[in-house]
């Protein structure tokens, strides 16, 4: 497979980016994936984001999920919400700080990859 010299200097920036902002920011990329997940499901009017939904689309084990769920609730970016229709289950919302902070991240990277 061969890329163009310009699409593999746009990733590197890109992931260099990334790197900087998990560094500066002290996030983990799992944990931002799953807060701009969360973040587009609800800008889109989308079914929340559920614990099982995370371990089978992400493939994260539930020990890697409960350590992301940790950390990002522990920082109030997202709430655990009963389900209504099943109690059993909890769905994952956004907090306005984690919207701030999704936003901020998202417009610091001020490029595609």
């Amino acid at each position: 497979m061969n890329m163009n010299k310009d699409t593999i200097h746009r990733y590197a920036l890109w992931a260099q980016k990334m790197n900087s902002i998990r560094l500066t920011e002290h996030i983990e990329l799992s944990d931002f994936m799953l807060l701009t997940e969360i973040l587009r499901r609800e800008v889109f009017n989308e079914a929340p984001i559920n614990v099982m939904w995370l371990q089978k689309e992400l493939a994260m084990s539930f020990t890697k999920v409960k350590a992301v769920l940790g950390r990002l609730e522990a920082r109030k970016f997202i709430k655990k919400i009963p389900s209504k229709t099943d109690k059993r289950y909890k769905q994952l919302s956004i907090t306005h700080s984690g919207k701030s902070f999704a936003y901020k991240i998202i417009s610091n990277l001020d490029m595609e990859p």
